[in-house]
C-alpha cells in the first residue's frame, strides 16, 4: 500500500523530484563493560529519502517527502537494537499564510538546547553529530497571521492509536518571542531574547494524576570575541517533584578553521551528585563528516536526560562516527 501512496504521488505531484540519503556509521569501545556484554558497541543506519514539489497555483505547491531507517547496534557480534521503519511519511499543502501537513513527521519547538522542558514529540540529542528525531504521526496546521503572530494546531496518534489535540502560538515582541503551548495535560510557555547575548527560559505544568508538576529550564548563551569566536551556553532545569531535582548543563564551542569544530558538554545532576562529561571533535566536508566523542560518565547510572539506545554509555567511552550525505 505504501509502494502505491508513493507512486501516485510520483505521476501526480512531480514538478521537482530529489533523492537523498544518509548514511552514518559508528564505534564506540568503553570501560564499563555489563555481564555478557562487549566492550565495542557499533552501529550502522542508512536513511534514503525521496522529495516531490509541485505547484498548483500561484504561491501555493503541494509537496510529498517519503524517509526509510534501516539502524541497527551491535554489541560485539550481537545485534542488540535494530529499526526498519518509516522514518518520515507525509504530504503537505503551502500557500502564503498557512501550511497543512499530514503524516509522520518531526514537530519540535521551544528555544533549550540541552535540558529540554518542551521535548514533548521528539528525540533531539546536542550530542548526537546525526541530529536525528524521532517522527510523529500528526495532522498538524500552521497559520501565519502576520510577520509576529502565528498559530499551530495540531492532531496526534498516540501508541494505543487514540487521538490527542494540542496547539501553540508563537507572539514576536520587541523584547523578544514568545509562545504559549498546550498539549494533553500539558501547559507550556517559553521565551527567547537574542541581543547582546541570549537568553531564553520553558516553563511547563503537567497535570498527572490530578497532581500538578511544574518544572522548566533557564538558559543563556554569548559568543566571546577571541580566537575565532567561543561560544557559550548555559542552561538549568528545576522539576517540582518530590525530590525537586535539580539539574545544571554547559557547553562550550569553538571552531578551530573551516573543517574542525571542539565542542565540550557537562550536564550535572545535582541531587544526586552525578557530573556526565562529552568532548566532540568534528571535522567537516561537503558530504561527510568524522567524528570523535569521548564521554566520561559515571559507572552503572543511566541519566534522564540520556536517550540513545546503547549498552555502555557508562564510564568513560571513545566513539568515532562517520557520516555521509548523498
Amino acid at each position: 500500500m505504501k509502494i502505491i501512496i508513493i507512486l501516485l504521488m510520483t505521476f501526480l505531484f512531480t514538478e521537482e523530484m530529489s533523492f537523498k540519503a544518509d548514511f552514518i556509521s559508528s564505534v564506540k569501545v568503553g570501560d564499563f563493560i555489563p555481564k555478557n556484554f562487549s566492550s565495542t558497541e557499533s552501529s550502522i543506519t542508512t536513511i534514503p529519502t525521496l522529495s516531490i514539489k509541485k505547484e498548483i497555483k500561484s504561491n501555493n505547491y503541494i509537496d510529498f517527502e517519503y524517509a526509510f531507517q534501516l539502524k541497527r547496534i551491535l554489541n560485539g557480534d550481537s545485534t542488540i537494537f535494530s529499526i526498519n521503519n518509516n522514518y518520515r511519511f507525509w504530504i503537505r499543502y503551502i500557500n502564503q499564510n498557512s501550511e497543512m501537513r499530514i503524516g509522520l513527521q518531526k514537530i519540535i519547538f521551544g528555544p533549550s538546547q540541552i535540558l529540554r522542558s518542551l521535548s514533548w514529540f521528539d528525540s533531539y540529542n546536542i550530542k548526537d553529530p546525526s541530529l536525528q528525531t524521532i517522527g510523529i504521526k500528526a495532522a498538524r496546521y500552521k497559520y501565519f497571521v502576520n510577520n509576529s503572530l502565528d498559530f499551530t494546531t495540531w492532531l496526534i496518534e498516540g501508541s494505543l492509536k487514540t487521538l490527542s489535540i494540542g496547539g501553540r502560538i508563537n507572539l514576536l515582541s520587541d523584547i523578544g518571542e514568545w509562545a504559549f503551548t498546550y498539549h494533553q495535560s500539558r501547559y507550556g510557555i517559553d521565551f527567547r531574547y537574542d541581543g547582546l547575548y541570549g537568553f531564553w527560559f520553558e516553563g511547563v505544568i503537567y497535570n498527572e494524576h490530578d497532581e500538578l508538576i511544574p518544572y522548566g529550564t533557564i538558559g543563556i548563551d554569548y559568543t566571546f570575541n577571541l580566537f575565532n569566536g567561543i561560544y557559550f551556553l548555559s542552561e538549568t532545569m528545576i522539576i517540582e517533584n518530590i525530590d525537586k531535582d535539580f539539574f545544571s548543563a554547559l557547553l562550550i564551542s569553538k571552531p578551530i578553521n573551516f573543517l574542525h569544530k571542539v565542542i565540550l558538554i557537562t550536564q550535572i545532576d545535582w541531587n544526586n551528585k552525578y557530573q556526565y562529561n562529552y568532548f566532540q571533535w568534528n571535522t567537516s566536508f561537503d558530504r561527510f563528516s568524522i567524528n570523535y566523542i569521548l564521554s566520561i560518565n559515571p559507572k552503572e547510572i543511566v541519566p534522564r536526560f540520556q536517550r540513545e539506545n546503547t549498552s555502555i554509555d557508562y564510564g568513560i567511552s571513545h566513539k568515532i562516527m562517520f557520516i555521509f550525505n548523498y
